[in-house]
């Protein structure tokens, strides 16, 4: 009911569904819009009371509906913490919000394409009749860090895939994990089976289909296996065996397989958990600095002492946590593709499964086609993909490489600034690279912490004496990072929250814009270092 209140008079009313919760004029004033508990918003002309329209979608009662640009938008919220956008003229709703506790979200379009954070990704899931979906099954083709670019493109002229209904239809094969102990508290035995629950979905007539197992452990990708006739059996399903060492404590075990459209199957698990005593651990730590680069045009201020104060922090404070603290430094001309690779087979033969794997980079980063980039001494072109292929380390070159390294704890810290007299030539960093930074840390199943991020350049600064990431991770590993409730350790997670809250803060005091970090976690948390007092 509407009321002119200078009369008292009621001047309109119109029956709106049940139990009413929120209604809002039109900048005009010509219309009104109301939601309430029947999940309904409805769209109505004021004046002559007309319902002329409604707009659906909500899996909850709304309990506020607001008008937004100039009346051709409307915005609703749910109980769930669902919040819709909607394009008055298509009658449909153009993105949605989802919000979870304080600090994780995700923001997805009606195409599918989505972005998140990390605990995002692991609680919200989609229901599709009775069918299940994790919003991580639909990362590889869907996940975009860009989103908000993707949002303000011409409506309707989307030239992208979209996640259809009915990709949703296909039945995904399905993956059973069974693993057992081989050899007391040393070595599982694990079995994998992926069956079809719609027949042909992998079949040697359809090689379009990629047939992709990745196994994990405790987070950490250990194996992967393109599944073809060597493992083919006679009922159609596909079957692997393996073994594993075990650690002391929990072991989960985790195998997934590609399907086709961009789609994951549901992951399936099995642990062992090793009472039993441990050997003590030890840490490897490579250190890569670059400040001078074959190309004088990229060279960098504070790469090589970002580096070493890196090296000379850790190793003070964590060498009472390891029972041997194995450092290799590689700077300037000695940082090589080939002697980085060198490094990486020698270590392949030497780390065990109980030990630490910490890999730091300071020096040039950069994307080309969709492919992220470590930038070696000798690379010369930062855009040219070919050049690149030829002389730097890609981001699957380096997923490799840290596979074939078998300690289960593995981190990489980056801190690729562009900066100088070389950002003229250089590539632009954003969201394309945020997602290769992102899938080469979930697919490894490693931590990635990484200097810059949002279409940011990582930036140096001649106050700090290094780049705004690696200061606030020496002022991390001090013993800042040291969260509630404190106890003397830092750990994984612990310094990717100081590093998310501070990095931005600082770099907003110093040049007036956040500089905002890339931190993605896949794989357990573990404590790095010791607080000093």
């Amino acid at each position: 009911r509407e009321w002119d209140l200078s009369t008292g008079m009621q001047t309109w009313k119109a029956r709106a569904g049940n139990k009413l919760h929120s209604a809002d004029y039109s900048p005009d004033g010509k219309y009104i819009v109301t939601a309430g508990e029947d999940r309904v918003i409805q769209f109505w002309d004021r004046r002559s009371g007309e319902l002329m329209g409604i707009l659906e979608g909500h899996q909850a009662p709304v309990y506020q509906v607001l008008f937004a640009e100039g009346g051709n938008k409307v915005i609703t919220t749910d109980e769930d913490g669902v919040t819709k956008f909607w394009d008055l003229e298509k009658g449909k709703a153009i993105y949605e919000q989802v919000h979870i506790g304080k600090n994780d979200w995700m923001v997805r379009t009606p195409e599918g394409y989505f972005s998140a954070t990390d605990g995002a990704r692991k609680f919200i899931h989609f229901n599709k009749g009775n069918r299940t979906y994790r919003l991580d099954q639909f990362f590889d083709n869907f996940y975009r860090p860009d989103i908000e670019s993707l949002l303000t493109q011409s409506r309707g002229k989307r030239s992208e895939k979209s996640l259809a209904d009915s990709d949703l239809e296909t039945d995904l094969p399905k993956v059973k994990l069974a693993a057992i102990e081989k050899e007391k508290g040393k070595e599982a035995l694990i079995g994998i089976r992926v069956y079809d629950q719609a027949p042909g979905t992998y079949s040697e007539s359809k090689p379009e289909v990629q047939r992709e197992l990745r196994v994990y452990h405790n987070g950490k990708r250990t194996a992967t296996f393109i599944l073809g006739k060597k493992y083919l059996e006679k009922d159609g399903s596909y079957k692997v065996k393996m073994e594993l060492p075990l650690v002391n404590g929990k072991n989960v075990f985790e195998a997934v397989a590609a399907a086709g459209i961009g789609l994951e199957t549901a992951p399936s698990k099995d642990q062992i958990i090793v009472s039993s005593g441990t050997a003590d651990s030890k840490c490897y730590l490579m250190a890569i600095g670059i400040n001078d680069y074959q190309n004088p045009k990229l060279n960098l201020n504070y790469a090589r002492a970002d580096a070493k104060a890196f090296v000379k922090r850790f190793v003070e404070s964590s060498k009472d946590l390891y029972a041997e603290m194995v450092v290799e430094e590689i700077y300037d001309s000695e940082a090589t593709r080939d002697n980085i690779s060198a490094v990486f087979r020698s270590w392949a033969k030497k780390v065990e499964i109980n030990d630490v794997f910490i890999f730091y980079y300071a020096g040039h980063g950069t994307l080309a086609e969709g492919q992220f980039y470590f930038v070696p001494h000798e690379s010369t072109r930062l855009n040219d993909e070919k050049s690149l292929d030829a002389t730097a380390i890609s981001s699957v070159m380096m997923q490799s490489q840290f596979e074939t390294i078998k300690a289960l704890k593995q981190i990489i810290i980056m801190d690729a600034c562009q900066s100088g007299g070389s950002v003229e030539m250089l590539a632009q960093r954003g969201a394309p690279e945020e997602k290769a930074i992102a899938q080469l840390s979930r697919s490894a199943g490693i931590h990635v912490m990484a200097s810059a991020g949002s279409d940011q350049f990582a930036t140096e600064f001649e106050s700090l004496g290094h780049g705004v990431f690696t200061y606030n991770l020496l002022e991390a590993l001090a013993g800042k990072a040291d969260g509630a409730p404190e106890d003397e350790k830092i750990t994984i997670y612990e310094l990717k929250s100081y590093l998310d809250d501070r990095v931005p803060s600082t770099s907003q005091e110093l040049k007036g814009d956040p500089q905002y970090p890339y931190t993605f976690s896949r794989g357990q948390d573990f404590p790095l270092v010791i607080k000093r007092k």
